[in-house]
């Protein structure tokens, strides 16, 4: 195994000064394109990835896109038509994916073949660059269209004029203000372009069923209609065996004139691909370079940064005045606080601190005024029931040792600070020195039995105060932040402040030794407040104080006694979220005979598992040397629970998964 951190020495790595730097020349670092993946983006206010698409064998970008957090569908498709203007059914032959673009074949009649490779550009334009290539036997003059259907609810503008077509459309999302977006479609040919409203729209890309393909005239709409029909055409002549490339492209954008001038300057370029795939390149590139023997350990780190860059906001606008990481795809497409504490972690190791400082910057702007940072902080507006626990101060002095930034560290204390004294003053109201957990999605992980210790009841749908549980979770993050503001504070040159926060530590730190260590099971577990009754119920999180420096020696039962049991933690895929033998344990995240969408009762999530991966390797690397094989084989079987069929070429990640699958 290899990491290449060029400049630096060990010194420097203690206290980092030089950029880190991937010394890769270019290219992808995941090296097997993929026939099972679609996904496309480059950090733009624009994503394309949708869950479950319907069309993705069709050319164009049909299937759902997003805007921020707000979706958009459909956003357009693209035809060949013959010399009588009919559409010219394309097979799918092959498809081939990497981290920036979807290059898909076609074949047609006539020995028409279609090559199209899909991007999304970092100025958030969607891209379809086909090439054709004619059959051998005669000269043909093709029609290509690029054409959207837009429902008239929500539609503010449309129009078509000459070469190019767009609209203006108001975008909603439960809870949250309409964001009015613009998009420009065109083609770079020669083009008409032409609207038409109609009473229904066109359920499939099938450009038949829409009333340009009988009808191409100029027009605009300034208010609502049933549906808005508008595209644009240019033709393509091809000698026999002759070859040509055509660029299709919608630019999206909050503001009319700027999707206008996107898709201009997309059309106009000599290769509009290179912008996207340098990107990329450069992206990997800020990374440290990591090699290994192992293939499945090489290729999940290399994915990992693939899954961060795509879900990387990086045009600020709106309430993201700086770069964020969201915490996934569609809904989960935010800045969210419960990720966020671990995608701070990861992106300090990038050459430069901009990503994780504007991701830290992002949730300490939008404080709350009783010192609470918010769990979600969507494009706009707000969702003031939303919290989630988090390490945040851990997290932030990660990224300051890495890239070491007093000014920011000074900007940035004062939101800390105050976010501490809320875990305090509201989360711990009897000054017992463990933090309250309130409902059972604050934690992140919801459906568990160690909920209704607190409340049989505790699984209903509700924010806010439900119950009241002192969390082995929540009290390990705040132990972390109070430690972690200790030792900001006496870096900025405040003793006192470094002294309080040291006291609030150690007071944190005591409780979860004396009231969450339960020694007849040997395992951390929640308590109520007041009688700090201990739960029967053994969660994952109850191995969190061993990530931090909370076990000692008297505690390795844990260790050895439950997370090294095949019959509680210790699954062919380790670890579960609850244990194996917890009367609700459910490996096919059934809770109550519903399969839930976040389950953590049986599930294995890698959050909680890379989690669980530090409390091991610390313990063996401070407690008991003996661990450090299963440490070893604990790591081994995780990183092979991220690929399809174990197939090294085929890594993923998803939220939860099976732990005997």
């Amino acid at each position: 195994m290899r990491i290449e951190v060029p400049g630096r020495s060990q010194s420097a790595i203690r206290n980092p000064q030089s950029a880190i730097r991937n010394p890769q020349s270019g290219g992808y670092p995941i090296q097997n394109p993929r026939t099972d993946k679609w996904y496309l983006g480059a950090a733009g206010a624009v994503l394309w990835a949708p869950p479950f698409p319907r069309w993705l064998d069709r050319p164009g970008f049909w299937d759902r896109a997003h805007v921020y957090r707000y979706p958009i569908e459909p956003v357009y498709a693209v035809a060949v038509l013959d010399e009588r203007g009919r559409e010219l059914p394309l097979e799918l032959a092959g498809r081939r994916w990497q981290p920036g673009e979807l290059g898909q074949t076609y074949r047609g009649p006539g020995g028409l073949e279609v090559a199209e490779t899909r991007v999304a550009t970092p100025d958030d334009c969607l891209v379809s660059l086909l090439r054709l290539h004619n059959g051998p036997d005669q000269a043909r003059r093709l029609g290509l269209v690029v054409w959207t259907c837009q429902p008239g609810e929500g539609l503010e503008a449309a129009g078509a004029e000459r070469e190019r077509a767009s609209f203006r459309r108001r975008l909603t999302l439960a809870s949250l203000p309409p964001l009015s977006v613009s998009a420009a479609l065109g083609v770079s040919l020669p083009a008409r372009a032409g609207l038409a409203l109609a009473e229904h729209g066109a359920p499939t890309p099938t450009w038949a069923f829409s009333p340009l393909s009988e009808r191409l005239d100029e027009g605009s709409l300034g208010g609502s209609a049933p549906f808005a029909h508008l595209g644009v055409v240019g033709q393509v002549e091809l000698a026999a065996g002759q070859s040509q490339s055509v660029v299709c492209a919608a630019a999206l954008a909050l503001d009319p004139a700027a999707a206008a001038g996107a898709l201009e300057r997309c059309l106009a370029a000599p290769a509009p691909l290179d912008t996207t795939r340098r990107s990329w390149e450069q992206f990997f590139a800020s990374a440290p370079s990591f090699t290994c023997s192992d293939p499945y350990l090489e290729q999940a780190y290399w994915y990992r940064w693939y899954g961060l860059r795509l879900l990387t906001i990086d045009r600020p606008a709106l309430n993201y005045r700086h770069s964020v990481v969201c915490e996934g795809i569609d809904y989960f497409r935010a800045p969210i606080s419960y990720s966020a504490q671990c995608h701070l972690r990861e992106v300090r190791w990038l050459d430069s601190p901009r990503l994780g400082q504007g991701l830290l910057r992002t949730f300490t702007q939008h404080q709350r005024p009783d010192g609470s940072l918010p769990g979600l902080v969507p494009p706009q507006g707000e969702y003031p029931e939303v919290f989630y626990h988090a390490d945040w101060g851990g997290a932030a002095l990660a990224l300051h040792q890495v890239h070491p930034d007093p000014a920011f560290l000074a900007e940035i204390y004062p939101a800390l600070a105050g976010y501490a004294a809320y875990l305090e003053q509201v989360r711990d109201p009897d000054g017992s020195g463990l933090c309250e957990v309130w409902n059972h999605y604050e934690t992140g992980q919801e459906y568990m039995s160690r909920y209704l210790f607190a409340d049989p009841q505790a699984d209903r749908e509700h924010w806010g105060n439900v119950f009241r549980l002192k969390g082995v979770d929540a009290s390990v993050y705040a132990y972390q932040t109070y430690r972690a503001l200790a030792a900001l504070a006496a870096e900025l040159g405040r003793p006192e402040a470094a002294e309080r926060w040291q006291r609030a530590a150690q007071k944190a730190g005591q409780a979860i030794r004396a009231a969450l260590w339960d020694p007849a099971q040997e395992f951390f577990v929640d308590a109520l407040p007041g009688s700090l009754a201990r739960s029967p119920a053994k969660a994952a999180v109850g191995f969190y104080p061993f990530m931090a420096d909370l076990a000692g020696p008297e505690h390795l039962g844990a260790l050895r006694r439950h997370l090294l049991d095949p019959g509680a933690f210790w699954t062919p895929f380790p670890v579960p979220s609850t244990s194996a033998d917890d009367p609700l344990f459910s490996a096919e995240g059934l809770w109550r005979d519903v399969r839930r969408n976040c389950p953590w009762n049986g599930r294995v999530w890698p959050m909680a598992n890379s989690h669980v991966a530090e409390a091991l390797v610390r313990a063996a690397e401070h407690l008991d040397e003996a661990l450090l094989p299963a440490a070893a084989e604990f790591l081994h079987r995780f990183v092979r629970l991220l690929f399809f069929d174990q197939d090294p070429a085929r890594p993923n990640c998803f939220e939860h998964y099976h732990p005997f699958t």
